[in-house]
Order: structure tokens, then sequence, then C-alpha cells
């Protein structure tokens, strides 16, 4: 992937239903996984030295150009109800969202929040495979 996109940065934001996004850490699941195939991460996923088992930088809309990188992965909690969809309109409607330069790429959720198992770490490899355009076997 690495040679691929010429050592592209990765930043992994979450909708959760919150008025915040999260910039999902070094230290969170998929930020390890990451790390163990070798991308790199924009400073914002680097770990918080005041709390270090904090997973997720949350941010406001205002903040969003922290998540910018190469490549911005979108996962989005699937709620029952429009709470997700009301609490991330403020940053997918901003313009400073339209102007992140990294490419975003949509990911589930289930697969990069929820299963945090080696079936998780898989779906992760899988889905970084197709986003850079490799062979998922030889990640």
């Amino acid at each position: 992937m690495n040679a691929e996109a010429d050592g592209p940065t990765v930043s992994v934001v979450r909708f959760a239903g919150e008025p915040t996004a999260r910039i999902y850490r070094s230290t969170s699941f998929s930020g390890i996984v990451l790390a163990d195939a070798g991308i790199a991460r924009p400073a914002s996923a680097d770990p918080d030295p005041a709390k270090p088992s904090s997973i997720a930088n949350d941010i406001s809309p205002e903040l969003i150009s922290q998540a910018d990188a190469d490549l911005i992965l979108v996962s989005t909690y699937h709620s029952p109800d429009d709470s997700v969809v009301e609490h991330a309109k403020p940053f997918l409607t901003s313009p400073m969202w339209a102007g992140l330069g990294g490419r975003k790429v949509d990911v589930d959720d289930t697969i990069w929040m929820a299963a945090v198992s080696v079936q998780g770490a898989d779906g992760i490899l899988d889905d970084l495979a197709a986003a850079f355009g490799v062979d998922p076997h030889r990640v």
C-alpha cells in the first residue's frame, strides 16, 4: 500500500451521533491495525500524553481540518433514528469538509469500530487494500 500510494497518511473519522466527530488515535484498534500495516497517520491521531488511554480525539466542526490526510476513512454509526445524520450535517456540509485535501472513503462502522478481533483486522486490511488498489491477499 505504501509503495502504491507513495507513503500516504491515513485518517479515521467517525460520526457517532454526538455534536463532535472523532478522529481515531493510533491507540485505537483501527489505529493499531494501521500501524501494523506501516501506514502513517496525521498528528491529530497521535496518542494524547495527558490521557494515554484515549482512543479518539473529539473535534468540533471548526476543527475538521485536523482530520486531513491523503486518505480519510469515514465511519458512521448505524443508529435506528436520524440522530447520527443530524449531528454529522455541520461537518459534512461545511466548506472546511469540502476543502480537505484527502480522498474520502466511507467504511463500514461495524468492521472498523465494533469488530475488535482478528476478523475485524482482516476487514480493515481488505478495505485498505481496496482504497489503495492493491491485492488484498498481499496486504
